[in-house]
C-alpha cells in the first residue's frame, strides 16, 4: 500500500522475531499481536505506525498511565477516526469560520500495552483491527497524520541550508524534483516548517 519498506529498518528483525511469524505485515492478525512481547513502548508504536501504513489508516495516542517514576505502564493507540465530534463544537449558533468536516465516526480500531510486573518489557493487551469507515487510497496515505514523519536528516539539512538563506518552500522543491513529485515525499511543507521551527 505505500512505497515505506519496513524490513529495511534495524528496528524490524527483533519484532518480526517477538512474534514469531512470516506474514505480510497487511495480513497480521489479533491473534498474532495480543500475549507478545518488546522491550519498549517505542518498539510497539514502531510496530502500530508501520502497520498502520500498510492498512491505510491513521493512528493517534489515546490513554497513558504512568507511575510514580514517570515511566509509562499503559499505553493506549486508536485509529484517528475513533470518537465523535463534541455536540457543542457542531452546534455552535455564532459560529464564525466554516466547520471543518467530521472526521470522527466512532470507529472501534484499538491498540493496548502493559509493561509486565517485572519492569522488563510490554506485553499487548488489546489489538482491535475491525474499521467502520473505509479505508485511505494509496494516494491519499502520505497525507495521513500518522505516517508524515520528518526524517531527522532532512530537519538537520534544512536548518543548514536556511542559514544559506535558501528558504523551506525552495528545499521541498527540490526534494520533490529529486523524489519524482510531491506524492512521494512522506511529509508535507507544513510538517517540515513545523519540526524545523521546534
Amino acid at each position: 500500500m505505500t512505497n515505506v519498506d519496513p524490513f529495511s529498518s534495524p528496528k524490524w528483525p527483533p519484532i518480526k522475531e517477538a512474534f514469531e511469524i512470516q506474514k505480510k505485515i497487511c495480513e497480521i492478525t489479533t491473534n498474532d499481536v495480543v500475549g507478545k512481547t518488546l522491550p519498549s513502548v517505542d518498539e510497539w508504536k514502531y510496530f502500530l505506525t508501520t502497520y498502520a501504513k500498510y492498512t491505510s489508516f491513521s493512528v493517534r495516542r489515546d490513554d497513558v498511565v504512568r507511575d510514580d517514576e514517570d515511566i509509562i505502564t499503559m499505553r493506549r493507540w486508536v485509529c484517528s477516526s475513533e470518537g465523535f465530534r463534541r455536540q457543542k463544537y457542531i452546534d455552535m449558533p455564532e459560529r464564525q469560520r466554516r466547520p471543518k468536516p467530521i472526521t470522527r465516526t466512532g470507529c472501534g480500531v484499538a491498540f493496548r500495552i502493559l509493561r509486565s510486573r517485572d519492569k522488563t518489557c510490554y506485553t499487548a493487551k488489546e489489538f482491535v483491527i475491525q474499521h467502520n469507515h473505509p479505508t485511505a487510497t494509496t494516494l491519499e496515505m502520505n497525507y495521513l497524520r500518522s505516517n508524515r514523519e520528518v526524517p531527522d536528516s532532512m530537519v538537520a539539512q534544512v536548518r543548514t541550508i536556511n542559514k544559506l538563506g535558501i528558504k523551506t518552500s525552495n528545499i521541498m522543491a527540490h526534494v520533490a524534483l529529486q523524489a519524482g513529485g510531491y506524492e512521494n515525499v512522506p511529509y508535507q511543507l507544513k510538517d517540515v516548517y513545523n519540526v524545523v521551527a521546534k
